[in-house]
């Protein structure tokens, strides 16, 4: 294969931008309710969130890709809608009374309530995976997400938002998701357990996603936390976005033969190059857009630099995935893992000395995950060479091969 697919193509264009529509709506959620809530009550709703995705670890897309993997096409979708139920009740249990003792049994309930409607959501996924069906999904997640932010303007205009409507904003985007998402599937029954490896796994996700925001609520206060929020979740989902970048574009350069490191380094040019100057513009930019944007000082200092690490990690490590995977090199996937969410976790407690403290912390995280990565494939001989990954010239060369794909119809 010399170039691009139109397959290839399609699917870049669809997932691409079903992230992008999907992350930017749940972004502008987020800054509109920090704009109408003082950041003390934003980082009320911040605590409130984390705690919901607490409650969604086991039914990510994620634990549900796996349910649909052990099932197969013979297994059953009643089985998983068990697992689904028992992970719920579970995660009520347990996190409705933090709670309760968090804002009292108000918030308890609006928690219950928006993890069912996230569950009920979640529940269609690996029916739509078995059916090959993933653009269904990615148009239910952007449906919940722009429902979201609609429910959230609503709100606003009509002088309601407080923490815990914000969070039935989200929970009304959820039920709007899996209206989006249903779609008639043949019954099938089965079993598909407890899904414990997929649990934790999700689990060390929520712990690198989110433990900086609790750690920074802890040591710092409330409204530290909502302006760390802020800018966390924009960085991270900008990060997701070039991963994503990367891995979708991998399959558009595979040219028969040749070594995976520099199919890889075609794959990360892109990603890699747009992650720099990201993380450049972010440096000085980003701080004072999140200010205006909030009309709150959020005396974010260096920590928009510092969180820059991420960006220009993240295709790194997402494609590493993919090729570890792809290598049959799969087992450095886990350490890389435990060492983000350890590493995290730990050093978050650098937040005493501030939100540059915390921001430090998180992308040397992330760095020590790349590292093992970087390791595996180092250890297999396909380490992409640096300077075809930072070759200008070859960009110029893999964005003339795309054109050429879509003027022919790709």
């Amino acid at each position: 294969m010399t170039g691009p697919t139109t397959t290839t193509l399609h699917r870049f264009a669809w997932q691409a931008g079903s992230l992008v529509a999907g992350r930017g709506a749940a972004f502008v959620s987020l800054l509109l309710a920090a704009r109408e809530l003082d950041l003390n009550l934003y980082g009320r709703f911040v605590v409130l969130l984390v705690l919901l995705e607490a409650a969604m670890i086991p039914w990510k897309p994620i634990v549900q890709q796996g349910a649909a993997a052990r099932l197969g096409r013979d297994g059953g979708r009643r089985g998983w809608a068990v697992t689904t139920g028992r992970w719920w009740v579970a995660g009520a249990v347990v996190l409705a009374p933090i709670a309760w003792w968090f804002d009292g049994p108000e918030s308890a309930g609006l928690l219950v309530a928006a993890s069912a409607a996230s569950a009920l959501m979640f529940l269609h996924v690996p029916g739509l995976l078995l059916e090959g069906r993933q653009r269904r999904i990615a148009l239910g997640t952007m449906t919940a997400q722009c429902t979201r932010l609609a429910a959230t303007v609503a709100l606003i205009v009509s002088g309601s938002l407080t923490p815990r409507t914000a969070l039935l904003a989200v929970g009304i985007g959820s039920v709007a998701g899996a209206l989006a998402m249903w779609a008639p599937t043949a019954r099938r029954d089965g079993a598909t357990g407890w899904l414990l490896p997929e649990v934790g796994t999700e689990g060390l996700r929520w712990i690198e996603f989110h433990v900086p925001i609790l750690v920074v609520a802890l040591v710092l206060g409330l409204s530290e936390a909502g302006g760390f929020d802020l800018l966390l979740k924009l960085m991270q989902g900008v990060a997701e976005v070039l991963a994503g970048i990367g891995i979708v574009m991998l399959p558009a350069f595979l040219r028969g033969g040749e070594r995976a490191s520099m199919v890889l380094a075609r794959s990360l040019r892109l990603p890699t190059l747009g992650g720099i100057a990201l993380a450049v513009a972010a440096g000085f930019l980003l701080g004072p857009f999140l200010e205006a944007a909030t009309d709150n000082d959020l005396a974010l200092g260096l920590a928009p630099a510092l969180l820059g690490i991420i960006l220009v990690a993240a295709p790194w490590m997402g494609l590493t995935k993919a090729a570890l995977i792809s290598l049959d090199a799969s087992r450095w996937l886990l350490p890389s893992q435990l060492a983000i969410s350890i590493t995290t976790a730990a050093a978050s407690f650098l937040a005493v000395g501030g939100v540059v403290w915390a921001a430090l912390a998180v992308g040397l995280a992330h760095l020590i995950g790349a590292v093992i990565l970087w390791a595996g494939l180092r250890s297999l001989g396909e380490l992409p060479p640096v300077d075809a990954v930072l070759s200008f010239a070859g960009l110029r060369g893999d964005l003339g091969l795309l054109r050429s794909a879509m003027r022919r119809g790709g």
